[in-house]
């Protein structure tokens, strides 16, 4: 059962949730592309959710609580990159990877490095670099750009294959919205290039934006989740300790 401090917190997650798919919407609307203000808004709410919730781990001196700074800081940086890529593309791609590697090392710090990481992250890669220089769909026309992107794909290959490994590990809620956010992370990257080097139909613009801020807000919400099952860990180690006399 919730404590009352619990349910303003998850209560508190539901409305910065609602409040971020309503500035979503007003940025479809009301902007586009090359829009930052709208684009800030918009990504204001899912490092404002991080944060909350980073307060919460911090409350509760949760057990492991250094992959909550890591992804708090993603999601920070992740704003950045949003206003960034509306104005030079190039720099909001770095900053993204930037996010991205902070997220893989968020997510190492939730399970050790394991053989399935590997095999998953190296697939996923393949796929992704064949995805951005070898297919005839995706034509980026400078040579330095495309290699950029290939080393991005594969950043955010393992750390979409490193979050799906984990919740294999371990079937948790937050290891599932983890990894859940990773993949669609994913899709939402593959829409953005079809939009920005394929066509730019609305098509790709919709998924993709549908899908990067769905998958940011549920990534800061897992870190609830994250904090309550390390919490309760924490409180089980304790009453051991106080059983046993340790």
């Amino acid at each position: 059962m919730q404590n009352p401090v619990q349910k303003k917190f998850h209560i508190a997650n539901i409305l910065v949730i609602i409040c971020g798919l309503i500035a979503l919407v007003c940025y479809d609307l009301l902007g586009n592309f090359g829009t930052p203000v709208l684009k800030g808004r918009a990504s204001f709410w899912f490092v404002l959710l991080g944060c909350i919730n980073l307060v919460y781990a911090v409350k509760n001196r949760i057990t492991s609580i250094l992959p909550v700074y890591f992804i708090s800081a993603g999601l920070a940086v992740g704003m950045i990159a949003d206003v960034l890529l509306a104005v030079d593309f190039a720099k909001g791609v770095i900053f993204f990877a930037i996010g991205h590697i902070l997220y893989l090392a968020g997510f190492y710090m939730i399970e050790r490095p394991h053989l399935l990481d590997l095999i998953l992250s190296t697939s996923v890669s393949a796929i992704s670099i064949f995805v951005v220089g070898g297919t005839p769909f995706i034509n980026v026309p400078d040579p330095v750009l495309e290699k950029g992107l290939m080393v991005y794909a594969v950043i955010i290959s393992f750390m979409a294959g490193k979050s799906v490994s984990n919740f294999l590990m371990d079937r948790t809620r937050a290891r599932l919205m983890i990894a859940a956010s990773s993949v669609l992370f994913l899709l939402s990257d593959v829409s953005l290039m079809a939009y920005m080097f394929y066509s730019p139909l609305r098509l790709f613009w919709v998924l993709c934006i549908y899908v990067y801020w769905p998958a940011q807000l549920l990534l800061a919400w897992a870190l609830l989740h994250y904090a309550e099952e390390n919490k309760r860990q924490r409180v089980h180690i304790n009453t051991i300790r106080v059983n046993y006399k340790i």
